[in-house]
């Protein structure tokens, strides 16, 4: 299980974070309007959610392997 979530959190967190940057880019460059009309923009979110939800189920893994489950 540790290495699904690992694997995963690498490809995600890599996405997430070229996402970032070019979200960063399009608001230096376009006005709020023509922000929103960028359907990835609205799906950062949605990946954040998703790689803290992957942190949280590698905590879990951790403390269910200390507690030998």
């Amino acid at each position: 299980m540790e290495d699904i979530i690992l694997n995963e959190k690498n490809k995600y967190n890599k996405v997430y974070t070229e996402l970032m940057f070019c979200v960063d880019d399009l608001r230096k460059m376009l006005d709020t309007e023509e922000l929103e009309k960028r359907s990835f923009i609205s799906k950062v979110d949605t990946l954040k959610d998703y790689i803290e939800f992957l942190d949280n189920l590698e905590k879990e893994s951790k403390k269910d392997k200390k507690r030998g489950k």
